[in-house]
């Protein structure tokens, strides 16, 4: 299916209770079944965006009309029914979403654009003033919250009429061609079948051999079968969340032949002619793709076996051979996962027009694959082995210098669609990303460290989503918490989900962190400053851009707290486990090469550390989230000075560079925390908000440029308080935010503090304070409740985690300029095992 994203005015515009109202005729009317099915198939033109327009709304009711009054195929009626009155209230929840958000938006001073954009009110003074300037980018700050809910459920509402209009597609096309669910044709004609699939698969093959186009009457066969054998419409909405789909055996038959017999020359060609026809024939070729990817996917079976598993599932061996060539032929005479030296023969010479050839019939291949809709995705093999060939084809790019970027290859969208047609299956990306799932995953010969590093040093081509390395990272964070409770209908989805993500955002930290891969690259070293005397063709050494940075540090964003040791039962997520001092200190050292990585990352760390004194406070947690919050501050501090010290700077530029990362990583913090992040009623302390303040992060290019010359010391505290010990200061900063939390709760009322603690009733901000009144904070927290000693020893163990990367990296000198102390560590394994561990 074809998914048109609607405007916000148009959503506004749509009727879909007559979807509701036309189902509910369906189903009453009986004997009248003809003209209420027309009047249905109008009331979705004009709810769906005019599709196809009145002239032909008109001529297809016509159509169905006279056919459904000389059909015997009344029994499928109540299904028919229920897809209208089911698409109706969904796509209504849509529109009352969008009119929700729309209203908060503009009642906030807000500009809308029909596309979901979202742009803040200028606030004065915003460019010449600096709390002006701060006011403006929390302003920008909320527009991205606001743009990316809008845009987010206008993109709900475009799937949702979409997957209607499917759905009813569907149920009309099995009324006309098979009498209901699992029926024949009536009036003659052939019912889907093996036989049926491969008479259809042969015509399309001879006439792609005779060089001629296919006709278009056998097109139209073809666009008719493809769409009949999809996923049947009571099961679509479950397939699109990632479950299994049971298909009739006769269907997977038709489809299993018709592939066989057709072709990898039939489908591309067939593909092209059917895009060429405009959005009618689009919807065909689409079907086309969908139904081979389903032919692929091992959660699509005919039934479904006693220990709950499909019987005679999809899967990689189901392609056709010269399908699975086009997928997973390697060729080079080098490359990490290169698995031969020539490729198939093409029946070109010399050996450079026969490269030429089957890299052109890939590019096309793909090309075709990749009309198919989002939601169908590929099997978990068949989604490594297209990952596999993306990265193949991105080492090849820069290092034969046959397809270099100026050679005219089409390798950009090869590797491209590639990849974004492999990251819609998510166990297929964690297999890649872990390199665990075995042979009948993975294949054999495969090592992460080695094979998806071409994709991590690229410089990615923006497409129409943006780059599709963002697919394959961003999902992470997205499902890396569970948000509903133990015993919710949607906890073991959820939980399953997490699982996936949190094994994912491992594999990848390993990834980055290895200084000894499997083909002994330093990857750490090389990802992080370019050098990489091994390699001398990969553009700027192979140093990562900022581009898959940010993304990165996204993925990795919700995960900072294991990475500073901390348990699964306190951040929240699942998957991950933890990551050792030194590999986490190499990870936020390479982030903080970018300043919106940097922010996305420290921010994290900074919140998640503030979310663990908050508890502390609150009775939400004991002594050991001191270790954690003091863990999640030094890496913060380790990753910022190790970058420092990995470029060489001196003193003070080492110091400018530390004040610009830590104020962006504070002003990201505060709004992750101003988004929300709080502990559900399961004593699970979960990011709720991180997701969607992630994404505005990664689309905001405000971020990390904004702050470029911030003055704002770590932490933010004021000029009178700058000379106090660092270890004062960051004891000041942990008790004041035990005080904010007790003042947020409630429990300490902000008029009974002293005078210089608030303005116009409310708590100021940390770096208000004077120094008096920091020397004040641990009495106020004592007389809230908090017992004095628990709350000093609390303070110095959070110490004591702050200094454990300072004393494992850097040896208790992270402050001294002199980058040897801590270089052989970072660079290489000089640090015993059993010192390289959490206290």
């Amino acid at each position: 299916m074809t998914i048109q994203i609607p405007t916000v005015s148009q959503v506004f515009s749509w009727k879909p209770e007559t979807l509701t109202q036309a189902g509910n005729d369906v189903e009453a009317a009986g004997k009248n079944f003809s003209d209420r099915m027309a009047e249905a198939q109008r009331a979705v033109d004009n709810t769906a965006l005019h599709w196809q327009g009145n002239a032909a709304s008109a001529a297809s009711a016509r159509a169905l009309t006279e056919f459904l009054a000389a059909s015997k195929a009344f029994r499928a009626a109540d299904a028919v029914a229920q897809s209208f009155t089911s698409a109706g209230s969904t796509i209504a929840g849509y529109q009352a979403a969008v009119v929700k958000i729309y209203g908060e938006a503009t009642g906030a001073g807000m500009s809308v654009w029909p596309d979901g954009g979202v742009t803040a009110p200028e606030f004065p003074n915003a460019k010449t003033d600096a709390v002006a300037a701060m006011v403006q980018g929390n302003l920008n700050r909320s527009a991205a919250d606001y743009q990316t809910r809008l845009k987010e459920q206008l993109a709900n509402a475009g799937s949702a009429v979409a997957a209607a209009k499917a759905t009813i597609a569907a149920g009309l096309a099995d009324l006309a061609a098979h009498g209901g669910p699992g029926g024949g044709k009536d009036g003659g004609g052939t019912a889907l079948s093996g036989p049926a699939g491969a008479a259809l698969g042969k015509k399309i093959h001879d006439a792609v051999a005779s060089g001629q186009p296919i006709p278009p009457e056998l097109l139209t066969e073809l666009g008719e079968d493809m769409k009949a054998s999809g996923i049947p419409p009571e099961q679509l909405a479950a397939y699109l969340q990632g479950n299994g789909a049971t298909i009739p055996a006769a269907t997977q038959e038709f489809t299993q032949q018709f592939f066989n017999s057709a072709g990898a020359d039939g489908f591309i060609a067939a593909s092209e002619q059917l895009k060429a026809q405009g959005s009618g024939g689009q919807a065909s070729a689409a079907a086309m793709s969908n139904a081979l990817l389903m032919l692929s996917d091992e959660k699509v079976g005919t039934g479904v076996g006693a220990n709950g598993k499909p019987t005679s599932p999809g899967g990689y061996d189901r392609l056709p051979p010269d399908v699975r060539q086009l997928i997973s032929t390697r060729a080079g005479t080098q490359g990490p996962d290169a698995n031969t030296q020539q490729y198939p023969d093409m029946g070109q010479r010399p050996e450079s027009a026969n490269m030429n050839a089957f890299l052109t019939k890939q590019n096309k291949f793909l090309d075709a694959l990749g009309m198919s809709d989002q939601g169908i995705e590929p099997g978990t093999k068949t989604s490594t082995e297209l990952y596999r060939q993306g990265s193949h084809l991105a080492w090849q790019q820069p290092h034969n210098n046959q397809l270099n970027p100026d050679s005219g290859y089409p390798l950009d969208d090869s590797i491209s669609k590639s990849v974004e047609i492999a990251s819609r299956n998510h166990e297929g990306t964690t297999a890649i990303l872990t390199g665990q799932g075995g042979p009948e995953v993975l294949g054999s010969g495969y090592h992460p460290d080695t094979d998806v590093m071409p994709l991590l040093q690229r410089h990615w081509p923006d497409g129409t989503n943006g780059p599709a390395i963002n697919s394959m990272l961003d999902w992470i964070h997205q499902d890396a918490q569970v948000t509903v409770p133990p015993g919710d209908p949607h906890y073991q989805s959820q939980l399953n989900d997490a699982n996936l993500a949190g094994r994912s955002a491992q594999g990848l930290s390993q990834i980055l962190s290895t200084t000894h891969s499997s083909d002994g690259t330093n990857n750490f070293n090389v990802l992080s400053t370019g050098e990489n005397s091994a390699d001398v063709k990969m553009p700027h050494g192979g140093q990562m851009t900022p581009q898959v940075a940010q993304h990165v540090a996204g993925a990795l964003a919700p995960y900072v707290g294991n990475m500073a040791g901390a348990p699964e039962n306190l951040t929240g997520t699942h998957g991950f486990g933890t990551l050792n001092p030194v590999e986490s200190t190499r990870v936020f050292t390479l982030l903080d090469g970018d300043p919106k990585a940097a922010a996305i990352i420290n921010g994290a760390a900074i919140a998640q550390a503030h979310q663990f004194d908050s508890a502390f406070a609150l009775g939400q947690g004991g002594p050991d989230l001191a270790l954690n919050s003091g863990r999640l501050r030094g890496l913060v501090e380790g990753g910022i000075a190790a970058e420092s010290g990995l470029h060489g700077y001196d003193d003070q530029s080492a110091s400018d560079h530390r004040k610009e990362r830590l104020g962006a990583g504070f002003m990201t913090a505060k709004e992750y925390i101003n988004l929300g992040v709080k502990a559900l009623p399961y004593e699970k302390y979960v990011w709720s908000p991180m997701a969607n303040s992630i994404e505005a992060f990664l689309k905001d290019p405000t971020v990390g440029t904004i702050n470029d010359k911030p003055s704002t010391p770590y932490p933010a505290i004021n000029d009178e308080l700058a000379e106090m010990q660092t270890d004062s200061r960051s004891d000041a900063g942990r008790r004041y935010t035990m005080l904010q939390a007790l003042v947020d709760s409630g429990r300490i009322d902000p008029n009974g503090l002293p005078g210089t603690f608030t303005d116009n009733g409310a708590l100021k901000p940390f770096d208000d304070l004077k120094s008096g009144d920091i020397a004040a904070v641990p009495k106020i927290l004592e007389g809230a409740g908090l017992d004095r000693d628990d709350t000093t020893q609390y303070v110095v163990d959070a110490r004591s985690g702050d200094n454990e990367i300072n004393q494992i990296v850097f040896g208790g000198n992270m402050t001294t300029a002199n980058q040897q102390l801590f270089v052989s560590v970072l660079r290489g394994d000089k640090v015993p095992a059993h010192v390289n561990q959490w206290k």
